[in-house]
């Protein structure tokens, strides 16, 4: 793929590139310099839209890809999704316009694979259905994937299952019947990703290791490592499902035994909320092992650690929803924290610190 055949693409790596040395540099001069940059790229990709061919193109995707990131950079709210969902729901678009040819060769289905993991993911932290248009294009991709895309794919189609339940218990489950209905639906989705554990092949398995006398720059001295970036953000994806999913069954538990259990509370419904809990605390705790591998905070010295804004985004999400579980404590927490602003003052990307003042604010005031 010519990344220049499409000029927005170069202004929008310029751009990005810029606002991120703005930030990690506080200079309002190159923040202005990004901004300009910025518009001017806009102005590229309506002009290339124009042209039928242009916009069915990888580079336009790839073009739009790079706006999301360059909102991601530059977000100043933890919960600033508006220009994000608008630049994903254009891509979905884009999708749409470049047919089922976009899946036949190695680049235009990669480039589709990253855009259904951002959505994917956003729709689990936020609890809605995924779009039909994504649903629709995912089951297209099943027919062109490879052995080792496979495992992933069979992933992304039980978070489809997963976001649909999370979005009606959060619509519908109002009585005691619903309540029973969807903890049962629940509990049948995440024995559907234990078993997508147990069926992995040897390439999506990863390796333990521990550090003794640890700073604490290494999450209770414990990391994983694992034979790619993109194998950590695909096991990360499904700890945040079984994470989201486990507090969809203790709130529903709750709900059911009026916020609260006593010495009568049957026993099974008590294991369940332990079951729950270990999920919940196990997950989060393996969200925050994978995180050295992907900032090369194990790397061997001399190594050159090529630590990219766009491998560390997809960290983002799973960190705040391993860092506002219910089970989270305080180590887990600060730890997370002190992540967050690490990413914020290597990359500059300033989401990284808005979600590291949302979890500040959820410990000061809980729910």
């Amino acid at each position: 793929m010519d990344l220049g055949a499409l000029p927005a693409i170069l202004t929008l790596i310029s751009a990005v590139g810029l606002v991120s040395l703005a930030y990690l540099r506080n200079a309002p001069t190159l923040t202005q310099a990004a901004r300009q940059t910025y518009s001017w790229a806009l102005r590229d990709v309506r002009a290339a839209l124009a042209d039928p061919a242009e916009a069915a193109s990888d580079q336009m995707l790839v073009a739009v890809m790079l706006l999301v990131l360059y909102e991601t950079v530059t977000s100043n709210s933890s919960n600033s999704l508006s220009p994000w969902d608008r630049h994903a729901d254009g891509a979905l678009a884009l999708v749409q316009l470049r047919g089922v040819g976009q899946l036949r060769n190695r680049i235009g289905r990669n480039i589709f694979l990253n855009l259904r993991t951002e959505v994917l993911i956003n729709c689990l932290q936020r609890g809605v259905r995924v779009p039909i248009t994504l649903i629709n294009w995912m089951s297209e991709a099943r027919h062109f994937e490879t052995a080792e895309e496979a495992p992933a794919g069979n992933l992304a189609d039980l978070i489809v299952n997963a976001c649909a339940v999370l979005a009606s218990v959060k619509e519908e489950a109002t009585d005691k019947a619903d309540l029973s209905h969807y903890m049962s639906t629940l509990l049948s989705i995440d024995q559907d990703f234990k078993c997508w554990i147990e069926s992995l092949p040897t390439d999506y398995q990863y390796n333990t290791l521990t550090i003794p006398n640890d700073s604490g720059e290494i999450y209770l001295g414990r990391y994983d490592t694992y034979s790619g970036v993109e194998m950590v953000h695909i096991w990360n994806l499904q700890r945040c499902a079984r994470i989201t999913l486990h507090q969809a069954l203790v709130d529903l538990l709750l709900i059911h035994f009026d916020m609260g259990f006593s010495p009568s509370t049957p026993s099974p419904s008590r294991d369940l909320l332990s079951t729950s809990n270990t999920v919940i605390r196990e997950s989060s705790s393996d969200i925050c092992h994978s995180v050295p591998y992907i900032l090369h905070l194990c790397d061997k010295p001399g190594k050159p650690g090529d630590v990219r804004g766009a491998c560390i985004i997809p960290l983002l999400w799973p960190l705040y929803i391993a860092g506002t579980a219910h089970t989270a404590n305080d180590t887990l927490r600060d730890w997370v924290i002190a992540q967050m602003n690490n990413i914020e003052n290597v990359t500059g990307i300033q989401r990284a610190k808005f979600v590291a003042l949302d979890i500040q604010q959820r410990c000061l005031f809980p729910d």
